[in-house]
């Protein structure tokens, strides 16, 4: 099974937060001094917030008195926003007394689930697993379901899923693989049938179109590429190879870096036009500067097959996302446990693991 990933179809901002319904629970921050303003119909609440030793959560309201938020000191944990409690109306005015019970259950809520972590340390766990990424999570499920022990999942990042993580925007609808699309591709039967547990999948091919001087043609470089961009009228893999023959730079030393690599393979004309702006593109660096590993792995085609996993039995994509595969993954889960937003080697000394 194989996981290409590709540059950001939408690059969110840095600043941006992933937006799942994943249910894991916030992570344990540092204490803040900071000044907490509560009004005193929830000082009953304070007593917990102040019982945090390592969460502080502020409430504050906008001037007009409409909503109420509560944050992680830290600025990339969740925010949330809570409206109905507005100062204008005599039913819900907060300096009344009648405060929203629904805001009232889910401040609690989000208090406890901050204690949990606390009550984790004091738990022990068969297994460790440092990182909630593909590896971990699926090594995580295996010894939990496999094995039925108990483990205990922590990520620092503050999401699930790794570099698979996707969410949708609120704006637009559209699903956003936060870190760059991520393809999905095995021949193994056994793969396939494993991930079937864990998600509906939707058949996808991977095809993709360059637009290089004015054209849209296919990469992987096939004879559609090279008839397009030089105008040639290549008929047969025959002639696609007697051509690539005659383009390929020979030199008397295996190549050093990706430059090398790559005109080795398809000559400097097809090197200029596709695979130095790319790999530029993709890393911020040319091809002289990378290993020649980079470009070897680009395939080249002798026909016109534009698929660009063409030996792959298996080829599709989670149909509710990378996410919600991993929430049924990890997170559905009575013998496992999960923490983001914590840094596993801070916290190593505190916690019992059987193994790591």
């Amino acid at each position: 099974m194989e996981l290409d990933s590709t540059r950001p179809l939408i690059s969110p901002q840095t600043n941006q937060r992933s937006r799942s319904n994943s249910k894991v629970l916030p992570a344990r921050q540092e204490r803040s001094r900071s000044h907490i303003k509560i009004t005193y119909l929830l000082i009953p609440l304070s007593f917990f917030l102040l019982s945090l030793h390592s969460y502080f959560f502020w409430i504050s309201t906008d001037p007009a008195g409409k909503n109420i938020s509560h944050r992680s000191s830290n600025n990339h944990s969740s925010f949330h926003s809570y409206s109905g409690i507005s100062s204008n109306s005599d039913s819900n005015n907060i300096n009344d007394g009648n405060v929203d019970q629904e805001l009232v259950k889910q401040i609690m809520k989000d208090v406890d689930q901050s204690l949990t972590f606390e009550k984790a340390l004091h738990k022990k766990y068969d297994v460790c697993v440092v990182g909630a990424g593909l590896s971990g999570s699926v090594i995580a499920e295996r010894i939990a379901n496999g094995l039925n022990k108990k483990v205990l999942i922590i990520d620092k990042r503050d999401h699930i899923g790794g570099n698979c993580h996707d969410y949708t925007d609120e704006e637009t609808g559209i699903r956003v693989n936060m870190y760059g699309a991520h393809l999905f591709h095995t021949n193994s039967e056994r793969v396939w049938d494993y991930v079937q547990k864990f998600s509906k999948w939707t058949p996808y091919e991977h095809k993709v179109l360059g637009y290089v001087n004015g054209s849209n043609v296919p990469i992987p470089v096939n004879i559609d590429t090279v008839n397009t961009l030089f105008h040639t009228n290549i008929q047969s893999s025959e002639e696609m190879d007697r051509w690539l023959e005659k383009e390929q730079v020979k030199y008397d030393h295996e190549p050093v870096n990706s430059e090398e690599m790559a005109m080795s393979r398809v000559g400097k004309r097809l090197y200029e036009l596709i695979f130095k702006g790319y790999t530029y593109k993709q890393w911020a660096r040319y091809p002289s500067e990378l290993g020649p590993e980079v470009t070897a792995r680009i395939p080249v085609r002798n026909d016109w097959d534009d698929r660009y996993f063409p030996k792959d039995k298996y080829q599709a994509l989670p149909s509710d996302g990378y996410t919600r595969l991993f929430e049924n993954l990890i997170l559905n889960n009575s013998n496992i446990d999960v923490f983001t937003g914590i840094d596993y080697f801070k916290v190593r000394d505190k916690i019992s693991c059987g193994q790591v």
